[in-house]
């Protein structure tokens, strides 16, 4: 029942292994990644409350990674660097944060894919991320899809309503049948490759 979870800066990089146990009591638990020099996952890893990447280089390692309420990234100190690889990023949350909003944070997406399951309300910011930063996929599969910032995507897509603000380019960006979309005004979204409009049971890729 540990309500706040350190990884002090020790200045030697950490590893860390969940052995199949979530990290954090609750959903008001915190944990912080201090190191400045790495934090690499050894197996999957699940957050059970708010995840603060605060200096340093985070690897997934190539593992599932679930956050059940929050994950922020936006104050993190120079030269910060998230390595997604070909992982799997889990918002479980009904009003989930991703957020890197950071000129010093550098996204390296590799493959990987970033799911928001039950998305229902951005009152919390839902996907914040910064100019340049470039992801993979992303999907909102619940019935609200938020995203915002001026970023570069492989392919997005929105099984229920969706706001989008800034500056985009989707190499791919899907919308759902009878569903409300709002467009930042002003704004450009550049779709390099294809834009469509499915199914639900027909989305994914």
């Amino acid at each position: 029942n540990i309500g706040t979870i350190n990884y002090k800066n020790t200045n030697t990089p950490k590893t860390i292994k969940n052995n199949g146990v979530t990290t954090g009591a609750s959903s008001s638990s915190t944990i912080n990644f201090e190191e400045k020099t790495s934090i690499s996952l050894e197996d999957n890893y699940r957050v059970n409350g708010f995840l603060h990447l605060k200096d340093g280089i985070f690897n997934t390692n190539n593992y599932d990674f679930r956050i059940v309420y929050r994950f922020n990234a936006s104050n993190v100190g120079p030269n910060s660097k998230i390595i997604l690889g070909n992982s799997n990023v889990y918002l479980e949350n009904i009003n989930p944060v991703f957020n890197t909003n950071s000129k010093n944070l550098t996204i390296d997406a590799g493959t990987s894919h970033i799911i928001f399951e039950t998305m229902t309300s951005s009152s919390g910011g839902g996907f914040n991320y910064n100019t340049n930063q470039v992801f993979n996929n992303i999907s909102f599969l619940g019935s609200l899809g938020s995203m915002s910032g001026d970023g570069s995507f492989n392919k997005v897509i929105f099984l229920g309503n969706g706001n989008i603000n800034g500056n985009n380019q989707f190499n791919e960006l899907t919308f759902s049948p009878s569903k409300i979309y709002t467009l930042e005004q002003g704004k450009t979204q550049t779709i390099v490759s294809k834009f469509e409009s499915i199914t639900p049971q027909c989305g994914g890729w």
